[in-house]
């Protein structure tokens, strides 16, 4: 296993509990959070292993992913969900409503395609 692949997964999975602690108890919003660093922990993670950069922070790596033309339809969705939040809900787009899960599909999916497996 790629060492730098090994810490990013780590830092991921440690942002992922606290995702599932705030879910646990109905805080939506502070699982969308944690799931958002999630994906940036892992991304940040694997940045010297990728041709391009996506970005130096969650939000920049969530839009890097939602805007990445050889990324799978779902993996790209799934970011889009992460991205969006009340403000989004309320002009009556999608968030996500299990971001675990949606951090998840973008990890998973990014080692999948990105061939850091």
């Amino acid at each position: 296993m790629i060492p730098h692949r090994t810490t990013a997964i780590a830092n991921a999975e440690t942002e992922l509990q606290d995702a599932v602690a705030a879910m646990q108890i109905g805080n939506t919003g502070r699982a969308r959070v944690s799931a958002r660093r999630a994906v940036g922990a892992f991304l940040q993670g694997v940045a010297g292993l990728l041709e391009a950069d996506p970005g130096s922070h969650a939000m920049a790596n969530l839009r890097w992913v939602e805007s990445h033309p050889g990324l799978p339809d779902e993996i790209r969705a799934a970011a889009a969900r992460l991205l969006a939040g009340p403000r989004t809900l309320a002009e009556g787009g999608v968030a996500s409503q299990d971001p675990v899960n949606d951090a998840r599909t973008v990890i998973d999916g990014l080692q999948q395609t990105l061939r850091l497996a």
